[in-house]
């Protein structure tokens, strides 16, 4: 970690508000979890989507010659 990570992560264990960011940080990651459990369930194999930074980023179809190439 850098020295400037570390003391941001120092000031943080440090602050009162430690608490509070902690649950904050704890329910935008249920979130994401049960954005990506979701994103498993409806994407089928053969479709062309990704789970990047929460969010589904779905890619648009392989044209007939790029599929021939590869």
């Amino acid at each position: 970690m850098t020295p400037v990570r570390e003391r941001e992560l120092e000031a943080l264990l440090a602050s009162p508000q430690l608490p509070v960011l902690v649950q904050r940080l704890q329910a935008i990651l249920a979130e994401e979890a049960e954005r990506r459990r979701a994103f498993y369930e409806q994407v089928g194999e053969g479709d062309k989507a990704e789970f990047i930074n929460g969010q589904i980023i779905y890619h648009s179809p392989v044209r007939l010659r790029h599929n021939a190439c590869s």
